[in-house]
């Protein structure tokens, strides 16, 4: 004995538990799916038998089965059996649902419904403004970024300067110490400077000496005294009145030797330092018109006696007295078209 079977087959194992059953009871004949979304109508003989075999959800068949139910007739069939099942987790699930669905319903029974459409705005408004931090966020970490590199460099540059400043505090201190910043405070060019001013003075004295009548000589002052350098200052030794005196209290006469003198000295130790050069020609400009009748006469003499060693010493100088003195000569006149010279002797 044959039957057919009617199913719903989207309900899983169904069809398997159904072709199970038919088959120990004689085999099937047709079978119709009811999950068949071209369904169309069916029907059955009278002699036919058929298993039904639906599903049922909370004790009823879902309306979806029932409605394709619909669509078969039959006529006077024999319904053999017909086969319901349940899902417990399904049934679980919707009980559930159906508590919670209650609890909210009556947990927001007062409550105004949310706007919706303004919700959704300010979420919008609100996204745009957390990219706008993203991209500020993503430009100040860079910025720390650079910063962290640039403090980096600046630390390797304050490490270097410090060295730098080490090194240059040593090479400082002897600056220092060579530019008069030392016990003597005398700088070193100074110091050079007054060895060689002694070797002048004592030249430069030989020849005042002689000009003033054994009278005055020159020293180098190297005393301590005061914030200023010293080593190169010049004074006076005076025989007469037994001490030193400040070059700046001679009178006029008086200096004027004593730069004749120096100018002598100083001549003669460039020519003993040259080595080989000799110093022929000496020029004196002015100065002799301050000069005293015995003064001028010390003066002459000492010119006398520097010519006579070899030199030849030329003197500029508008004082007629020493025509008189002078046989050798060149007198310059003022003339419409320019100076005149004249050449004597």
């Amino acid at each position: 004995m044959r039957f057919s079977i009617v199913y719903f087959s989207a309900a899983g194992h169904t069809l398997k538990v159904i072709r199970h059953i038919a088959e120990q009871m004689g085999g099937i004949d047709r079978a119709v799916d009811l999950s068949d979304p071209f369904l169309k109508q069916t029907s059955f003989a009278k002699d036919d038998r058929v298993i039904v075999a639906c599903p049922v959800y909370g004790g009823r068949i879902p309306s979806l089965v029932a409605e394709r139910l619909q669509k078969i007739t039959f006529d006077g069939t024999r319904v053999v059996t017909v086969v319901t099942y349940g899902n417990r987790a399904y049934e679980d699930a919707l009980a559930a649902a159906t508590e919670q669905i209650a609890l909210l319903s009556h947990q927001t029974r007062d409550k105004e419904r949310p706007d919706l459409d303004a919700l959704r705005t300010l979420l919008e408004t609100q996204n745009a403004e957390a990219d706008q931090c993203a991209l500020e966020w993503g430009a100040l970490k860079q910025r720390v970024k650079d910063l962290t590199k640039t403090a980096a460099m600046i630390q390797t540059e304050i490490a270097d300067i410090a060295q730098t400043e080490a090194e240059y505090g040593k090479l400082a201190r002897i600056y220092r110490y060579c530019a008069g910043n030392n016990p003597a405070k005398t700088p070193l060019s100074n110091f050079v400077l007054g060895l060689l001013l002694d070797d002048v003075m004592e030249e430069a004295s030989r020849y005042l000496s002689r000009l003033s009548g054994d009278r005055y000589a020159l020293v180098r002052v190297d005393a301590a005294g005061g914030n200023a350098y010293r080593g190169l200052d010049i004074e006076v030794m005076d025989a007469y009145k037994g001490g030193r005196r400040k070059v700046g209290t001679l009178s006029g006469g008086e200096l004027f030797l004593a730069s004749l003198s120096l100018a002598f000295g100083l001549a003669q130790v460039v020519q003993s330092y040259a080595g080989g050069i000799q110093l022929d020609s000496l020029f004196i400009d002015e100065g002799f018109g301050t000069l005293d009748g015995d003064t001028l006469d010390a003066a002459m003499a000492a010119l006398g006696e520097i010519e006579k060693s070899g030199r030849m010493v030329g003197l500029i100088s508008h004082v007629g007295e020493l025509k008189t003195r002078i046989f050798a000569r060149i007198e310059v006149y003022p003339g419409e078209n320019g100076a005149k010279l004249k050449v004597i002797g």
